[in-house]
């Protein structure tokens, strides 16, 4: 173990996860040898955002390990072109069949904690792409541009709180899945790491548990609705515990990357643990889980979405343009979006009257907490044994082959009611 005032780091693990070793001595006394796995530090105060200077918080005598794991995984453009996996397809069939939605209707917000996002990347100009030709977005039709969808902005990283700006590259990514996937969803930005401009090992890749619990209650603070986290540690804090803990309580669903360890490491924390986070694992193009994708976690529904030759965003830092990727980072933003995509149904002024009859027997605040997970479980396969294959159809993929849209809808709701049955 490295020794320095601030940050030490080692080289990534076989598990593709980024590790960091932060460890400053203490004031006084001995540490016992279990602090590290039992203990975080002791709850911050909460952040204000009229400063317009964020001082990251000292961290006590803690190692911390995890981080991204997108960039391990990428791989090159085939001669082929730029072709998005078909769960985004079906994703957004969904969407143009079973949705009414209207400019008045509610808008899901959903949180990215992540290495922040290129504003000045060129797509965001346009509308959402549909798909791509000759290796370029084709943007839908009539909706409004990526730019005017990326709300709140709030930098965790040290500097001015208004610098989300991503050299990285992850948080760009994962923000262009939710644009792309959830077409009426708005996004909140929180920087919770700096990340790297060449990638590798550096400790900026590894979000400081501090950063990250002030970026949960800041998202809180901001009513939205989803928070997605792509990321992960070894062990448990007691901080960000504590945070997740006050989003739940808050009806905020969160969403966590499961971890690209393979079969050899288990999953990370939070995603592994139900109670305070969905967790995701990676699969390929026909549901198959990918061969990095981590040990079932106990007691867990263990869901699995696309995580493999995803379409991404790359920041004007690294060249601009698109890329592909693979990883649990990836897919669980897929995992957000189809969620988002839910809830804006839900919200729908056309479903009005679906909505009242429903509250006459459930409980559809429960939706934006603890029961999303057993509202995706009751629409998942079950093709592998130990984990449930979420359904790019989501409400509707028992719907049959000519049945009206309003059949389809009123489906949809018996599945909705089904899944939120005391």
């Amino acid at each position: 173990m490295f020794k320095a005032d601030k940050e030490a780091f080692r080289p990534p693990t076989a598990q593709a996860m980024r590790q960091v070793r932060i460890v400053k001595p203490p004031d006084a006394g001995v540490i016992p040898d279990d602090y590290f796995i039992k203990f975080g530090k002791q709850p911050n105060k909460s952040p204000r955002h009229d400063a317009t200077e964020v001082k990251p918080d000292p961290e006590p005598s803690v190692i911390v390990e995890g981080g991204f794991d997108g960039e391990l995984f990428s791989k090159p453009v085939p001669a082929s072109g730029l072709v998005q996996p078909k769960v985004f397809d079906k994703l957004l069939e969904t969407w143009r069949d079973h949705f009414d939605f209207k400019e008045a209707d509610k808008r899901i917000r959903v949180a990215i904690l992540d290495t922040g996002i290129d504003l000045d990347h060129e797509d965001w100009l346009q509308p959402r792409a549909v798909r791509f030709e000759d290796g370029k977005p084709v943007p839908a039709s009539g909706e409004p541009r990526q730019i005017d969808r990326i709300r709140n902005k709030m930098n965790f990283c040290g500097g001015s709180e208004t610098n989300v700006q991503d050299i990285d590259g992850h948080g760009t990514q994962v923000a262009s899945i939710i644009l792309r996937l959830a077409p009426r969803a708005e996004v909140d930005i929180a920087r919770v790491c700096v990340g790297s401009r060449i990638g590798g090992s550096s400790a900026d890749r590894c979000p400081q548990p501090s950063a990250v619990a002030k970026a949960i209650d800041w998202a809180i603070s901001n009513r939205v609705s989803i928070i997605n986290m792509s990321f992960g540690y070894k062990w448990f804090n007691k901080d960000v515990r504590e945070a997740l803990s006050r989003a739940r309580h808050n009806n905020i669903v969160v969403f966590a990357a499961m971890s690209n360890g393979g079969i050899f490491e288990p999953a990370s924390w939070p995603a592994r643990e139900a109670e305070y986070a969905i967790g995701i694992h990676s699969c390929d193009n026909d549901g198959k889980r990918s061969g990095f994708t981590a040990p079932p976690a106990p007691d867990n529904p263990n869901f699995m979405v696309v995580g493999e030759n995803i379409v991404t965003h790359r920041p004007k830092a690294k060249g601009g343009g698109f890329k592909l990727d693979d990883g649990t980072s990836f897919a669980t933003p897929v995992a957000a979006s189809m969620a988002a995509l839910i809830l804006a149904f839900v919200e729908q002024k056309i479903c009005k009257m679906e909505r009242r009859r429903a509250q006459e027997l459930v409980v559809l605040e429960d939706l934006y907490g603890h029961r999303m997970a057993l509202l995706l479980k009751s629409i998942s396969t079950l093709d592998d044994p130990r984990y449930l294959l979420i359904h790019p159809k989501l409400l509707w993929k028992d719907c049959r082959a000519g049945e009206s849209k309003e059949q389809c809808r009123s489906r949809a709701w018996d599945v909705i009611k089904k899944a939120l049955e005391p």
